[in-house]
């Protein structure tokens, strides 16, 4: 850059040292103040050349705030969910489990066995309706002699009727491949462990086309989680005599 504005100041100051006699110091004063512009101009580059760059924010430096953890999921394990009950009597033992949803809804599966050896074996699936509904809850039933065609199938409805201010009775209606039947049950706590139960069925066959009432009771007692039930089975035509005493067990959760 000096030595072209040298180059273009020197015709000029020939000129001028005609016109002014000696064009020295002229030529000295633009010299020396082209110098200093280009030494001014090439210190501003320098320094903003040597000017340290705006540091621009590194995404992986700085570390991210941490995502709140997953809430655990609830693992509900499958026997937490089952109950396993027998009763023992005259006819033999008989066993079942049952596996009751949060919602109502329920799987059955048990057996009899007998003297003779394995009895029946059976399954049933529940509708648990909801409180607010006018429906009623349903079961639906089947069970099998294992190594015969004997089969029987059952649908059963059930509602409580809340007709008394501690509530009311509880109407079941029952349909099976050969017969059908009417009950009116009710329940009642007399202690913190023990309540009773009651109920009145009407079954009629339909082979015979008849109809024999049955009484069923039973006291159950709290022990624990589970509890012990003594039943009181009687028919109006067998009268007290053929009235059977039994007693079943619950192991609880």
């Amino acid at each position: 850059v000096t030595f072209a504005a040298f180059l273009h100041v020197l015709p000029c100051c020939k000129m001028a040292e005609h016109r002014c006699g000696s064009g020295l110091p002229n030529f000295i004063l633009v010299l020396v103040g082209v110098c200093l512009g280009a030494a001014g101009f090439q210190a501003f580059q320098t320094g903003k050349n040597s000017a340290p760059p705006v540091p621009t924010p590194d995404p992986t430096s700085s570390s991210p705030t941490p995502a709140a953890p997953l809430p655990p999921k609830k693992v509900d394990a499958f026997l937490k969910h089952v109950r396993f009950s027998g009763s023992v009597g005259s006819g033999g033992w008989k066993g079942v489990a049952t596996y009751k949803g949060s919602n109502g809804n329920s799987l059955k599966v048990g057996t009899t066995v007998t003297q003779k050896g394995l009895g029946r074996v059976e399954a049933a699936l529940g509708y648990k309706a909801e409180e607010w509904h006018w429906g009623p809850d349903l079961e639906l039933a089947a069970s099998v002699k294992p190594g015969s065609n004997d089969v029987t199938y059952t649908a059963r409805a059930r509602k409580k009727l809340d007709l008394l201010e501690n509530g009311g009775p509880t109407m079941v209606a029952e349909v099976s491949n050969n017969a059908a039947s009417i009950a009116a049950e009710v329940a009642q706590k007399l202690a913190q462990e023990i309540s009773v139960a009651a109920s009145l069925r009407v079954p009629y066959n339909f082979e015979s086309r008849k109809a024999d009432a049955v009484l069923n009771g039973q006291t159950s007692y709290k022990v624990g989680n589970g509890k012990v039930v003594g039943l009181l089975h009687a028919k109006a035509s067998g009268g007290l005599k053929g009235a059977k005493v039994s007693a079943e067990y619950d192991l609880g959760q």
